[in-house]
């Protein structure tokens, strides 16, 4: 139970002004062997964190987390955005290729599909893709994707609706 008073201590360091105090209290509080449930939230606030080396911690936390930062996708995704993010949410999403997508996450994941940054756009259609029937809603958007101009994104979404068809199928027991 003195974790508690700690974890407490060190999420109010996460808004001090100092980055490396943002970024050791981040250190400190990956190293408390948290549950994912307490932890989430205190990565999540890194990973929107104003300065590009508390998100990279954040992000190196995040890899740790295995099944349970899937839901921290959305947030990754858009941090794709930012050219100095790019390697290190990389990294992170395609451990994360291997989990599905939960439901509550699709309505964001499909906004983000149409970003205006082509790196965020094919990284949200993909993960689109991951989600699974619980995306089927996106696929008249999908669609209309595979008209795009860029052929990397009408390629990422008709293997998009490939994968939320052929996991609908398998559901249903027809495949």
């Amino acid at each position: 139970m003195a974790a508690q008073p700690a974890v407490a201590d060190l999420a109010r360091l996460l808004d001090d002004p100092s980055e490396e105090i943002r970024e050791s209290a981040l250190d400190a509080i990956g190293d408390l062997g948290l549950p994912p449930e307490q932890l989430i939230p205190r990565v999540s606030k890194g990973l929107h964190d104003q300065h590009a080396d508390v998100r990279g911690r954040a992000m190196r936390i995040t890899r740790q987390l295995g099944p349970a930062a899937i839901e921290l996708v959305p947030t990754l995704i858009s941090l794709a955005a930012r050219e100095e993010d790019r390697r290190s949410v990389n990294r992170v999403l395609e451990r994360l290729e291997r989990y599905t997508v939960p439901a509550e996450s699709v309505a964001e994941i499909r906004k983000l599909a149409e970003h205006d940054v082509s790196k965020v756009q094919l990284l949200a259609i993909r993960f689109l893709g991951l989600a699974g029937p619980a995306a089927a809603e996106t696929v008249p958007m999908l669609r209309e994707l595979k008209k795009h101009e860029d052929e990397a994104v009408q390629v990422e979404a008709s293997m998009a609706i490939e994968k939320i068809q052929a996991s609908d199928l398998e559901i249903k027991g027809e495949r």
